[in-house]
């Protein structure tokens, strides 16, 4: 008798085909969650993750630093005219002779 002909063993050389895959995909992709079974207290906690998101949010810091300061620069020399735009933007009235 050739036991890859049995049904059942084909079932069971299936389904320990599909949890060793299971297994080797979750040993490399879930070692970061903590409430995982493949959880590697070695490797959990590296700041892969966090270094890059330390420095998206310095550049949008960065960005939106600049963003206000042009922002407050424009309003505040908005109200403002120097002392040579206001004479030239006075009427001048003819003297007469």
């Amino acid at each position: 008798m050739n036991l890859l002909r049995q049904p059942g063993v084909r079932a069971l050389a299936l389904l320990l085909a599909l949890v060793t895959v299971y297994v080797t995909y979750g040993y490399f992709h879930f070692y970061r969650d903590p409430l995982s079974i493949f959880f590697s207290e070695q490797h959990g906690f590296d700041r892969f993750y966090s270094a890059t998101r330390e420095a998206e949010a310095a550049a949008f810091s960065r960005v939106t630093i600049l963003l206000l300061a042009r922002q407050y620069l424009h309003f505040s020399r908005r109200g403002k005219r120097s002392q040579s735009e206001k004479e030239s933007k006075q009427p001048t009235i003819p003297r007469e002779a």
